[in-house]
C-alpha cells in the first residue's frame, strides 16, 4: 500500500510529530500488525546501529528495505512502498543510537557499582508522581507530557542518590523509562516491579556477565 499519496506528491512525507494512530493508517497497518512491522525493520536496521541515514549508501537502503519487505512478507504484512519504508528506517537509527548510548551507560553503571541497575526503582519514581500523568487510556510512553516524563527521570535519579548510587545522564535514563513504562502501560501499572515482568536488554546483567565467564 502506498503511502498518502498527497503528502508524498508534495514532498512531504509524513510528519516528524504525527501519532502512532495515524501513522498506522497511513501504512495501512492494523493494531496487531503495527508491532510486528516495528519488530522487522528495527531488526533489519540493527546491522547499521550508529549509522545516521546519510551515511548509508543508497545501495545498502535498497537492501535494507528488500530485507524488510521480506520480512513482512513472510508475516502476510500489507506491502508497504519503499518512501515509507525510507521513513521508517529514518526513525529507526536515531532509536537505536540512544538505545546503544543507553545500554553502555547501564553496562558501565553496573560494572561502577557491581549492582544489576534496580527496575523496581524507575516503577517507584512513576508511581510517585503518577497523579501527573494524564487522564484516559494510555498505551505509549510518547502519550506523556515532555514535562512529566522529565519529572520521572529527576525522581529516578533523586532515588538513586539518596541510595549513594550513580545518577545516570537524562536521556539515557528518557530512554530507559520509555522502554518499560510502554510494558507497564500494557500489563498494568500499579505495584511493585516484579522481576517477571523486567524487559531486559539483549546483554544480561554485570552480575550474571561474570558468572559466565
Amino acid at each position: 500500500m502506498r503511502i498518502a499519496a498527497a503528502l508524498w506528491r508534495q514532498a512531504a512525507p509524513i510528519p516528524r510529530r504525527t501519532s502512532t494512530e495515524r501513522v498506522k493508517e497511513l501504512l495501512g497497518l492494523s493494531n496487531e500488525q503495527w508491532p510486528k512491522f516495528l519488530d522487522i525493520s528495527l531488526e533489519v536496521c540493527k546491522d547499521h546501529a550508529g549509522s545516521k541515514l546519510s551515511e548509508i549508501s543508497e545501495e545498502d537502503k535498497m537492501k535494507m528495505k528488500t530485507r524488510i519487505k521480506d520480512g513482512m512478507r513472510k508475516k502476510r504484512l500489507p506491502r508497504i512502498d519503499n518512501e515509507a519504508l525510507e521513513w521508517r528506517i529514518s526513525k529507526c537509527l536515531p532509536e537505536l543510537r540512544v538505545k546503544n548510548r543507553d545500554i553502555e551507560q547501564i553496562h558501565g553503571w553496573e560494572e561502577t557499582t557491581k549492582k544489576s541497575f534496580p527496575i523496581s526503582l524507575l516503577k517507584e519514581a512513576v508511581l510517585t508522581h503518577a497523579d501527573k500523568l494524564p487522564a484516559g487510556n494510555l498505551s505509549y510512553w510518547s502519550q506523556i507530557p515532555k514535562d512529566v516524563q522529565l519529572i520521572f527521570a529527576e525522581e529516578a535519579n533523586r532515588r538513586l542518590a539518596e541510595r549513594g548510587l550513580p545518577i545516570l545522564d537524562e536521556t539515557a535514563l528518557l530512554y530507559r523509562l520509555r522502554k518499560y513504562m510502554n510494558h507497564w502501560l500494557k500489563w498494568g501499572l500499579k505495584g511493585k516491579a516484579k522481576v517477571g515482568q523486567e524487559v531486559r536488554d539483549d546483554q544480561p546483567a554485570v552480575s550474571k556477565r561474570i558468572k559466565g565467564r
